[in-house]
């Protein structure tokens, strides 16, 4: 726990001096004087050099940390020896890859690998989309979502690539979107459900279309065999697997959409109105509002859902600095703070629990 809190506070303390605006524009002094950089970009440089080190560290060398770890390294050996496994073919394809490459069966490298990529995709698109990095980063330490990746390595993998994925959403290249969610799916094919649900929440609604959203969502209330059945058709390798059975709401899930909507609607005029890629954010989090809402027997709801909520680590931020009264704007930030500090505490608290394990923390450095 201590560890945790620490690589937090650590992580957020060199997050907040990073001003990404900075690290995509080319100066004229730049493009005069090659290799030449501004003290905020060298700063910028620094920092996201010491959060990706420190972030990837505490992820790679971990050690039977998380529900599935043991479960993976089961499935890394059964890939190699060529047993019947349920997993994707590409993430298949890497793990008997990286052990012939390897010339054992070295579990603690492809754990690495996904650790890497996973962290540096998650960096790359708050870096690339956010307005404000420090909350963004803030965010994604205190909900837990870098933690979390602990768990379900797979799922965070493609969940890290589908973040980075909405820029190309909101810049309409569909064809390259696309194309790297068929990718992605070979590693994890819940990521298909982006192809339908982004392109949707980048048309322009309107609000009667909007009600007549909720009403047919309503219908999962009524007809979860029939919509039960449509899901097991798309995700086929599923059936008779433990995966269908794990169901249930999510409150909390509810309650962050709640209140990331409200804050969206006090804030419409400034932040959302003329804003397309804020638009983009506020529809996926309404349909993620009716999925927790009427889709409680979907299976793995909250792995579904974290494809449109996880956008609140960007809407979030957008919407706080286009506050224009400046003591609603401290206020507003101040409570995102405080929220955040008090998830997190949460989080620890259930850290330990046989169904996340996410402590005690333990690392093969010193086994």
């Amino acid at each position: 726990m201590i560890l945790y809190c620490g690589l937090v506070l650590v992580t957020c303390c060199f997050a907040y001096p990073i001003v990404t605006r900075y690290m995509w524009q080319t100066s004229v002094r730049t493009r005069l004087i090659p290799y030449s950089y501004s003290k905020q970009q060298m700063l910028n440089g620094v920092c996201f050099a010491v959060l990706f080190l420190l972030l990837f560290a505490v992820s790679a060398f971990r050690y039977g940390v998380g529900i599935d770890y043991n479960q993976y390294r089961n499935n890394f050996d059964a890939i190699f020896y060529g047993d019947f496994v349920v997993t994707e073919m590409g993430y298949n394809a890497l793990v008997k890859l990286v052990y012939w490459l390897a010339g054992s069966r070295n579990y603690k490298i492809i754990f690495a690998i996904f650790s890497f990529v996973t962290v540096a995709v998650f960096l790359r698109a708050m870096a690339k989309q956010s307005e404000k990095f420090f909350i963004s980063f803030y965010l994604f330490m205190t909900l837990g979502l870098y933690f979390t990746s602990f768990n379900i390595m797979r799922y965070y993998f493609t969940l890290g690539f589908a973040l980075l994925l909405m820029k190309d959403v909101n810049d309409k290249k569909y064809l390259k979107f696309l194309l790297l969610t068929l990718l992605l799916s070979l590693f994890h094919k819940s990521v298909l459900i982006i192809i339908p649900i982004y392109f949707l929440a980048n048309l322009k609604w309107k609000r009667w279309q909007l009600a007549a959203l909720a009403l047919l969502a309503s219908t999962g209330l009524f007809f979860d065999e029939l919509y039960m059945k449509l899901f097991v058709a798309i995700y086929s390798s599923y059936e008779g697997t433990e995966f269908l059975n794990d169901t249930g709401g999510s409150l909390i899930g509810i309650i962050r959409c709640v209140a990331v909507i409200a804050l969206a609607l006090i804030y419409y005029e400034d932040a959302i109105k003329d804003n397309p890629k804020n638009q983009f954010y506020l529809r996926l989090n309404y349909f993620a509002l009716l999925l927790y809402v009427f889709f409680t027997f979907v299976p793995m709801l909250s792995r579904l859902g974290y494809y449109m909520t996880v956008s609140q680590i960007l809407l979030i931020p957008s919407i706080l600095v286009r506050i224009k009264a400046v003591k609603q704007r401290r206020f507003f930030t101040a409570a995102t703070i405080c929220f955040g500090i008090g998830y997190f505490v949460l989080f620890l608290m259930q850290a330990d629990d046989p169904s996340i394990m996410l402590l005690p923390y333990e690392t093969w450095l010193l086994k």
